[in-house]
């Protein structure tokens, strides 16, 4: 096979790839009644443990009156949790509950999940998946 067929077969893999992913979310998104706004956020503190609601607000290019909306709409579907900040009263800190967690993967169980589908490759379509994910997030970082 020559590099522009592998070329298109690896970008078709991906492509498909990231569908399934994204239709495994959408399905939990559509689940919990979200909106892009809600789950841009929870994206957010996906990727940090907390966060203030100004962060979140310079994070989501949104005012802090749109993202204290958002945390309350998020606290309510218990998802989020946001209490005072010790050192600053005037400021809440905003972090996933397990609820949260686990919708956006983060909870053991999902991670267990995603280990037993690994286990269950051998040792050279595991290093070689390795090998393609590392590169693929190279580029994109």
């Amino acid at each position: 096979m020559e590099k522009e067929e592998k070329l298109k077969q690896a970008q078709l893999l991906v492509i498909n790839f990231v569908d399934i992913i994204l239709e495994v979310l959408s399905k939990k998104w559509d689940e919990n009644k979200l909106s892009l706004a809600q789950i841009r956020l929870l994206v957010v503190l996906k990727r940090r443990k907390t966060a203030t609601i100004g962060e979140i607000a310079t994070q989501l290019h949104i005012g802090q009156s749109a993202a204290s909306s958002l945390v309350d709409g998020l606290v309510r579907k218990e998802l989020l949790f946001r209490a005072d900040d010790p050192e600053d009263r005037r400021k809440a800190i905003v972090k996933m509950t397990p609820g949260g967690e686990n919708l956006t993967g983060k909870q053991k169980g999902n991670e267990k999940q995603l280990l037993n589908w690994l286990a269950g490759m051998d040792e050279n379509k595991l290093d070689s998946t390795i090998e393609t994910i590392q590169a693929i997030m190279e580029r994109l970082t």
